[in-house]
């Protein structure tokens, strides 16, 4: 089954608390199948919210290049249907 890809921004818990909400108004047939990504101290908000989530390998004052390199690995990894971006460097 695809499942759809959530890309978020780590440094800090806004974008992620933020995300878990805006993932809640999603289908229920979209959210069942969306996987979360985050690195930092998004994937520790994702953790104490118990939500699942995919943890890059890159800090918080990680550099553009390796977040870059992180998200084609999970691309790779996950290979979503479709893709969700709330993330600055992206835009």
């Amino acid at each position: 089954m695809a499942r759809n890809l959530f890309l978020s921004r780590g440094r800090g818990w806004g974008h992620c608390i933020r995300d878990i909400e805006i993932a809640s108004r999603i289908s229920k047939k979209e959210h069942n199948n969306l996987v979360f990504a985050s690195y930092g101290a998004g994937c520790q908000a994702f953790r104490a919210k118990k939500v699942e989530c995919y943890e890059l390998d890159c800090d918080d004052n990680g550099n553009i290049g390796n977040l870059l390199n992180q998200y084609i690995r999970v691309i790779s990894d996950v290979k979503p249907k479709k893709i969700i971006v709330d993330e600055e460097y992206l835009i």
